[in-house]
């Protein structure tokens, strides 16, 4: 019989585990407990909201207005795109 090859009459082996036997002697303990006093709960104040704090506006310089023809220009390319895709799509 080669290595790694089975014979269609060679059967599974049985095999065992070795556990040792646990005795019924009671465990040392690690750590030594003590009793611990519960936290003392402080008392509930007031809880006041912090103040409300508007921005203020960027200031003119910092941001340039876009135009409103971009904007078009933009909604006009897309759905020329899609009708492409749908036209490409259906075809």
């Amino acid at each position: 019989m080669k290595l790694g090859i089975l014979s269609p009459t060679s059967s599974p082996h049985k095999e065992t585990a070795r556990v040792a036997v646990v005795t019924e002697k009671p465990m040392k303990a690690t750590v030594k407990l003590s009793t611990v006093p519960p936290p003392e709960i402080p008392p509930a104040g007031i809880v006041r909201p912090p103040p409300i704090k508007v921005a203020a506006p960027p200031s003119a310089g910092l941001v340039e207005p876009v135009p409103m023809a971009f904007y078009w220009a933009l909604l006009v390319i897309s759905a020329l795109a899609f009708l492409i895709q749908l036209w490409t799509y259906l075809s």
